[in-house]
């Protein structure tokens, strides 16, 4: 019974096969397409050092927090956040009333201890009065007229100045405000050198010191700096040390504004190939390699973009020579019928 149904299969698959010949149904044999060959632009894919960027900020090279030396309410303050000052000028005023009070009153008691000097003088020399009263009324003279010299220091305490030329970046008292010793009214950042400080990791301890150049970008600026200096000590807690560079001329950045210090080659060799190389297909980056006068898209991960040229991040070994600004029609497996070098650094 099985080898009658085989049989029978046999002879249909048979007939079939003669009737599909017999209406010229045969199946074709597809011949491959092949594409003509292509000129085309390479460039050789090169190793470079590559950066390390860390985060930093923009702070003035000089900068105090303004008070008063003596007590009293703020009678003025003629200037405001983002005026710019000079060396000694006037700031802030305060109330000179109770100076005023002072002086008088320290006067008075010069006067008095002057008259009691006199006094006790002429009855000693009369022998009327005792050395020890003598001293005494010496002392006091002496105490009072310290007492006035400090009344009167209080009168230039009265004006507060500028300690340096810069800008005011920080207001922290009005007019009407009780002022007191020690307490900030202002706060100015001195013109000129700009520091940028930066917290960087454990592992870079070995990549900067006193003197390395570093540069500074941001928003679209760059500027070089030298580093002036390095705390050696790393913070408990963020396991990191501090790093300051003095920017080279006039900063185009202000303080308190965010960039990224730069270390150039600090980041270990890497592969590069120029951007216009890369082909995309969807979520999938390469590039057509020439590889013994035939193109093949070799598929690459990619990290960093820096001006006109990509990171290699993985791909083929060895020599990666690439094409340039790729056609959309060129396919995989395309002969090469010549080449033109274009240096790419």
């Amino acid at each position: 019974m099985k080898m009658s149904t085989m049989r029978a299969g046999a002879v249909a698959a048979g007939l079939t096969l003669a009737g599909l010949q017999a209406c010229g149904g045969a199946p074709e044999t597809v011949e491959p397409v092949e594409r003509a060959p292509v000129a085309v632009t390479v460039t050789d894919a090169w190793n470079a050092d590559a950066d390390r960027t860390f985060a930093a900020r923009i702070e003035a090279s000089r900068q105090a927090d303004v008070a008063t030396r003596t007590s009293g309410t703020l009678r003025s303050m003629p200037v405001d956040v983002g005026d710019r000052v000079r060396a000694g000028q006037v700031v802030a005023v305060v109330d000179g009333e109770d100076v005023s009070a002072r002086i008088q009153g320290a006067e008075a008691q010069v006067a008095l201890a002057e008259q009691t000097h006199g006094r006790v003088s002429r009855l000693a020399a009369q022998g009327a009065a005792s050395q020890q009263e003598l001293d005494q009324a010496v002392a006091t003279l002496e105490a009072a007229r310290a007492g006035l010299a400090e009344a009167r220091a209080q009168a230039g305490y009265v004006e507060v100045t500028a300690p340096f030329a810069g800008v005011v970046s920080a207001r922290m008292a009005d007019p009407g405000d009780l002022a007191v010793p020690g307490r900030p009214v202002l706060r100015i950042q001195g013109a000129g050198a700009t520091l940028v400080v930066a917290d960087l990791p454990a592992d870079a301890q070995g990549l900067v010191a006193p003197g390395t150049a570093v540069s500074v970008q941001g928003e679209g600026r760059a500027a070089g700096a030298s580093v002036t200096r390095v705390v050696p000590a790393l913070d408990p807690v963020s396991r990191r040390f501090r790093v300051e560079a003095r920017i080279e001329g006039e900063a185009p950045w202000s303080p308190g504004e965010v960039v990224r210090l730069v270390l150039a080659g600090a980041g270990g060799g890497s592969r590069w190939v120029p951007e216009d190389a890369v082909v995309r297909r969807g979520q999938l980056a390469g590039v057509f390699a020439v590889e013994s006068d035939t193109l093949r898209l070799r598929w690459l991960r990619l990290g960093r973009r820096v001006d006109d040229a990509v990171e290699i991040l993985a791909g083929p070994e060895g020599t990666l020579t690439v094409v340039r600004r790729p056609d959309a029609d060129l396919v995989d497996g395309q002969p090469v019928s010549g080449t033109t070098r274009e240096e790419a650094r």
